[in-house]
């Protein structure tokens, strides 16, 4: 059975624009009418009949289009000829290559093959990730520059290993991961606090040359005990966003 993974994304930024345009005495077209029509009907809908309209719900399916929810239990076909996973989807262990050529990036244009080299679950407490307090208000006279970071209450972190190799003919200074699915169907991105403590434990700055090679630790917290499925590559931003897929199991 294969397994096929959607990202459905609803057009925000296009109905906020509508709404700032104000009102007008022209009479609406008829597909306006039909759009508010349909939108009404599904409100009167049953609750368990209403269309699920989030920013972005990644849907993991089976290869008859049925939702699977639990994708760990499902078997995995290596055909490779679903075309709904194009080149976007990368099996566990296997690199995926991400390019930003004909993209108009002001950082360039590069390729890049990344791959989770491996990851870390359930983790309470990572080394010298966080500014020490003390250390600050004091002028650096008291205590260590940095300490342990910890977790938020009901949380844990998680710590993928990043593998990077520059497969391009130019440099590039490489792409942060994204977010992380987890195998209820969750969707958890990366908090300033988590981006933080990446940026403290390493150099999160990872300018590549043609065959060069780079690590780079993605720090993410998730709910305690959830597992993670697949990371999103790379992390959204105003300009890009994630075009493949990950798959850690």
């Amino acid at each position: 059975m294969k397994r096929t993974l959607r990202l459905l994304a609803a057009p925000a930024a296009a109905m906020l624009l509508l709404a700032s345009c104000g009102t007008s005495d022209e009479p609406a077209p008829a597909e306006d009418t039909a759009a508010q029509e349909a939108t009404q009907a599904d409100a009167d809908a049953p609750e368990d009949e209403q269309v699920d309209d989030s920013d972005a719900w990644p849907i993991v399916e089976d290869e008859d289009g049925n939702v699977v929810e639990h994708p760990e239990d499902e078997p995995m076909d290596d055909g490779g000829d679903d075309e709904e996973y194009d080149a976007g989807v990368v099996e566990a262990g296997d690199s995926g290559t991400f390019s930003t050529i004909g993209m108009d990036l002001p950082k360039g244009e590069g390729e890049i093959e990344v791959r989770v080299g491996d990851f870390e679950c359930g983790v309470t407490s990572i080394p010298d990730a966080v500014d020490n307090p003390v250390y600050m208000e004091s002028g650096g006279e008291e205590g260590e520059p940095n300490i342990a970071a910890e977790p938020e209450d009901g949380k844990e972190f998680c710590v993928f290993d990043m593998e990077y190799k520059n497969v391009g003919s130019t440099p590039y200074q490489v792409d942060e991961p994204g977010a992380v699915l987890l195998e209820s169907g969750d969707v958890h991105e990366q908090s300033t606090e988590d981006q933080d403590i990446a940026w403290t434990i390493q150099n999160y700055v990872i300018d590549l040359n043609p065959g060069d090679t780079g690590e780079y630790k993605h720090v993410v917290s998730i709910p305690a005990g959830e597992t993670p499925l697949a990371l999103f590559y790379p992390s959204e931003t105003a300009v890009m966003t994630s075009t493949m897929v990950l798959f850690l199991q």
